[in-house]
């Protein structure tokens, strides 16, 4: 947001109040995607695809009057709220922004002083410049918010944006029984509270059978349904291998890398790894330690459209991640026709794992290598392979505005939001 920060005004609380009056609230966190701006104010396609589809096409189709706050999650430039506008969106934004406190790289414990004294801070702030609107569209990582939404107005309505289900909200709803997990588990079975769920093959399924399906709506995320793998691949010497994903953990890359160590085709290989985060660095070390630097190669953070132009040269997508198997990667390589090889999940258990070869969660670095191995040598599994992706894709994935078309219908029958 640095880059036009500066052309935006602060406001008051209740300078606001008139502005705020919108018939929805859409309140995300700060994050790549929503965070980072080109030079020229515009914002692009860096982050989940979900929430930036969304507000595309929400601000596209323009029959629905609505705000965006922006709830930052870490220190900037501004330390006040404040109103601006982007080159390519329509409706107006407001920061809310993230306070450091003493010590925070000294003491881990004041971290998470810091981090939940800003969340009450944002939220309260949030509360009081819309305490005259009832339709809040919110993320994933702002769920205490939408409870304390519904308690404190009677006449609220929210849907909670969900990027699958993680372990940790799987267990709050269906193992663990402390307060915090109770309270959690009312705003699930809250009447005025409603969930769209992005299908990426984690506890997703699992939750969506367990809660009213009538306020719980569970979709696969929209692909562009033009994008289709470059030709004349099959004439490459080297297959080309690309892992695409967020460089944190659970995302599976250090056993990804390992597996190609292990195999017999890494001379064969050229494997381009897209994606920041917090273990690059490592992952870096691991490929020199490997001496694998001649045939793993970093992109780095790439926007949406520069990582499909890598994802349509390559031969085969991999993705070892433990949070989910039908991540953003996979489906748009199914939607090109590429072959995936990817690993299993315990809370999916669905008959669209045919599609793939869903490698099991024992040993994945040895079933990943001996994975390899077979798409390398046998033309035969190449052609099936590429064949169950259309499949899956032809059968499951729609266009992004379709799939989002879908959701406002969801939202404009909950909330009557049409102008």
């Amino acid at each position: 947001l640095q880059g036009i920060m500066f052309h935006g005004s602060a406001v008051s609380l209740y300078q606001n109040i008139q502005i705020m009056s919108k018939k929805l609230i859409v309140i995300f966190r700060g994050f790549s995607g929503l965070g980072v701006l080109e030079p020229n104010g515009e914002w692009k396609n860096y982050g989940s695809p979900a929430y930036y589809n969304f507000i595309r096409r929400l601000d596209e189709r323009g029959d629905i009057d609505y705000c965006i706050f922006l709830l930052q999650s870490d220190i900037s430039d501004v330390n006040k709220i404040r109103k601006f506008n982007l080159k390519n969106l329509s409706c107006e934004v407001i920061n809310i922004p993230y306070h450091s406190l003493y010590f925070r790289e000294t003491f881990k414990v004041v971290k998470k002083i810091e981090f939940f004294y800003n969340k009450l801070i944002q939220y309260i702030q949030v509360i009081r410049l819309t305490k005259y609107n009832h339709n809040y569209y919110i993320d994933r990582d702002n769920i205490l918010l939408s409870n304390l939404l519904l308690i404190l107005n009677r006449k609220s309505k929210v849907v909670v944006r969900l990027l699958g289900v993680t372990k940790s909200l799987y267990r709050h709803l269906t193992v663990r029984n402390s307060i915090y997990s109770r309270f959690i588990k009312w705003g699930f079975e809250n009447s005025r509270s409603n969930f769209i769920c992005t299908n990426d093959g984690s506890y997703a399924e699992l939750i969506s059978k367990k809660f009213n399906p009538l306020n719980f709506y569970l979709f696969f995320n929209g692909v562009d349904k033009t994008m289709r793998q470059l030709p004349l691949l099959s004439l490459s010497k080297k297959k080309r291998i690309v892992y695409l994903s967020r460089v944190t953990e659970n995302k599976g890359h250090a056993d990804f890398i390992n597996a190609i160590y292990k195999s017999r085709s890494s001379p064969f290989l050229e494997v381009i790894i897209i994606g920041d985060g917090s273990f690059l660095k490592d992952l870096k070390e691991l490929v020199f330690n490997l001496r694998l630097g001649n045939c793993i190669s970093f992109t780095g953070r790439l926007s949406h459209s520069n990582a499909m132009n890598e994802l349509k040269k390559a031969h085969l997508l991999m993705s070892l991640n433990y949070d989910g198997l039908f991540g953003n990667g996979v489906i748009e390589a199914a939607q090109m026709g590429i072959p995936i090889i990817t690993l299993a999940h315990p809370g999916c258990v669905t008959d669209k794992l045919s599609y793939f070869k869903v490698l099991p969660r024992k040993d994945v670095i040895n079933s990943a290598a001996d994975a390899i191995n077979e798409f390398c040598t046998k033309k035969s599994t190449r052609i099936s392979m590429s064949q169950n992706s259309r499949y899956f894709s032809d059968k499951n994935l729609v266009s992004w505005n379709d799939r989002i078309d879908d959701e406002i219908k969801i939202l404009s029958s909950i909330y009557n939001l049409k102008n």
